[in-house]
């Protein structure tokens, strides 16, 4: 199963390196283009959410062809509508996933979760933020480097073995101290 928001160069890693897959269109991207449409509407958004959490891409579409934010929200209905009709599949292709792992039960966190949010929050807060602050700009050699050192501290044995056999053979410890110079010669 593979959970993404319909990016094209997603899609083509999906059916290239996992055909067998199923696919499946993030929700929390669907709810936050439908916000963009719906606004404070509360009403329109929860009309046009209800059929995608059935996983009726047709509904969903019916839905917004009924919308009056047709005539007075144009240039978002048309983003959402294209964004819905091009990814259809994404949507129905909920209903290939039983029930089960669909739903939360109590404390029971559903298996298959709906929305990536909480991923897409780690991204802005661990490397967006980090790359867009004032003065810094970034090279893609130092933006893999940096992607290694996370994966890296998130893996306490590697970040270990690496620590102790990479970053210590290789780096003087502040180059310029006196203390680190090589001894004085007598000749």
């Amino acid at each position: 199963m593979i959970l993404s928001d319909g990016d094209e160069g997603l899609e083509w890693m999906r059916e290239r390196e996992f055909p067998q897959a199923v696919w499946l269109l993030d929700r929390w991207h669907i709810a936050r283009s439908v916000r963009e449409l719906a606004g404070n509407d509360q009403n329109q958004y929860q009309r046009i959410m209800r059929p995608v959490w059935k996983a009726d891409s047709e509904a969903v579409l019916e839905a917004l062809r009924e919308s009056p934010l047709q005539r007075s929200r144009p240039e978002q209905f048309h983003a959402l509508f294209g964004y819905l009709l091009g990814n259809r599949d994404g949507i129905d292709n909920w209903r290939l996933i039983p029930v089960r792992l669909r739903r939360s039960i109590g404390r029971n966190i559903a298996p298959v979760r709906a929305g990536s949010g909480v991923i897409e929050k780690n991204i802005e807060v661990h490397i967006n933020r980090r790359f867009k602050r004032q003065g810094r700009s970034w090279t893609r050699p130092g933006a893999e480097h940096l992607a290694q050192l996370l994966w890296l501290q998130a893996h306490p044995a590697d970040w270990t073995h690496w620590w102790s056999k990479t970053a210590l053979s290789k780096t003087r410890v502040n180059p310029g101290w006196p203390s680190c110079a090589p001894p004085p010669t007598d000749n």
